[in-house]
């Protein structure tokens, strides 16, 4: 799926360049994934002169001028490194969100949780695919993208995962966030 964002004259939509850009980039993948009967595969190219993707800051067209990047952008590189292989059907969603949970390599999982819409809300989620150890219980990664990092590279963290269920953690409305090990 090729140019998977919209684009707009220069400056563009200044929301691309920020978790909003984010979100609904994220919000459209996924869409466009659970629509796909075959393999699936994001491009998007932002050469100079066209920077209005919301991805890199175009020299000629940004504000301020740079080579900076932007959120989605950010979002993007985490999602390349934690977000990819076989995919599993999340069977239980009561909250409204969408998901996407693979095994990229033995040992490893991904999930990527995106809340466009549904309220802040806060709660657990429970990992039936636990790849680490037959306990279930262990550490994983956190990275999320919200208002809280209105722009730049979201936050990470670790949390606590006790018999494959991870503890408790915020999901703001809108938001991105990627669950990983």
């Amino acid at each position: 799926m090729g140019e998977w964002n919209m684009n707009g004259n220069p400056p563009g939509d200044p929301n691309q360049r920020t978790y909003l850009g984010a979100t609904f980039a994220a919000a459209g993948l996924l869409d466009s994934l659970n629509q796909s009967r075959l393999s699936f595969w994001a491009a998007i190219w932002d050469p100079l002169g066209d920077g209005n993707y919301g991805m890199i800051a175009d020299p000629l067209n940004s504000d301020p001028p740079g080579y900076g990047i932007y959120s989605q952008g950010y979002f993007t590189g985490q999602g390349v490194r934690t977000i990819y292989g076989p995919r599993y059907q999340v069977t239980s969603n009561s909250a409204g969100f969408r998901t996407c949970a693979v095994v990229p390599s033995s040992g490893h999982f991904g999930l990527m949780v995106v809340n466009s819409g549904q309220g802040a809300q806060t709660g657990v989620a429970a990992l039936s695919h636990w790849p680490v150890n037959s306990s279930g219980t262990g550490t994983i990664n956190k990275w999320q993208m919200s208002s809280a990092t209105p722009t730049g590279d979201g936050v990470r963290t670790t949390l606590s995962v006790t018999a494959g269920v991870v503890q408790s953690t915020s999901f703001p409305d809108p938001s991105v966030t990627i669950l990983w090990v």
